[in-house]
């Protein structure tokens, strides 16, 4: 949802108009109200406007040449 939230080309408006369905979700989402909730179909429709962010390992410095 950050990665969503930094990215330029992703809109919350176009998300809601290409997935109805998902409106739920995300205002859930958004104030916090998902444990315990299944939110793979919410992060599904999420990775189709946005590429998800990368693993934590890469990218990170370890001081191991």
């Amino acid at each position: 949802m950050v990665q969503a939230f930094y990215d330029p080309q992703f809109s919350f408006r176009e998300f809601g108009e290409r997935f109805p369905e998902q409106r739920t979700a995300l205002i859930r989402c958004l104030i916090g109200d998902v444990v315990g909730r299944d939110m793979t179909s919410f992060l599904d429709a999420l990775t189709q406007m946005t590429p998800p962010p990368a693993p934590l390992h890469e990218g990170i410095a370890t001081g191991v040449a």
